[in-house]
């Protein structure tokens, strides 16, 4: 089932005809480890490749440290912790994906970027309450596409995770 939009076009003054186009939604596709998730482009505002990052001291284990973007200092975020994974080494596929978490810019660290996918906005289901690991990247929700499961990333879920983890620094 596909979200529709009604759009009327006019052939002339006498005669509406009505179109139903669906309404799709860009989403950047990318993976930790096996699994695939989406972000909505438009929370994103860039995607590059991984940089040095400086370690910062007292922060919690998901945040590897900062970076310098165009003279902004933004913190980078590891989602492997959070996955319940180990760190993988940084590749020549690695990418930073930078989105505004709490009115700051953070550098989402992701194993890979798969690309840009049209969704209709219906093929995005609510998780499951059964089965999510506890520790897991917070989720909104899940599609099944070509027969994988993409797990799109709750952003201010992510937010919350860090704010409300005990002795956790501001991020």
């Amino acid at each position: 089932m596909s979200a529709t939009l009604e759009v009327n076009s006019r052939a002339d003054s006498s005669l509406a005809v009505t179109t139903a186009v669906p309404v799709r939604d860009r989403w950047i596709q990318f993976a930790m480890g096996d699994e695939q998730y989406l972000i909505a482009v438009l929370e994103v505002q860039e995607v590059m490749r991984m940089l040095a990052v400086t370690p910062v001291p007292g922060t919690p284990p998901a945040v590897i440290g900062v970076i310098n973007v165009r003279g902004r200092i933004v913190p980078v975020v590891d989602l492997a912790p959070l996955l319940g994974l180990a760190r993988q080494p940084d590749t020549e596929a690695t990418r930073l994906v930078i989105f505004d978490l709490d009115d700051t810019a953070v550098a989402l660290r992701v194993d890979r970027v798969a690309g840009v996918r049209l969704l209709d906005r219906n093929d995005i289901q609510p998780p499951p309450a059964a089965g999510m690991r506890p520790g897991k990247v917070p989720v909104s929700g899940v599609c099944d596409i070509d027969g994988h499961i993409l797990m799109v990333l709750d952003r201010e879920a992510l937010a919350a995770e860090f704010r409300h983890r005990p002795g956790a620094a501001e991020v």
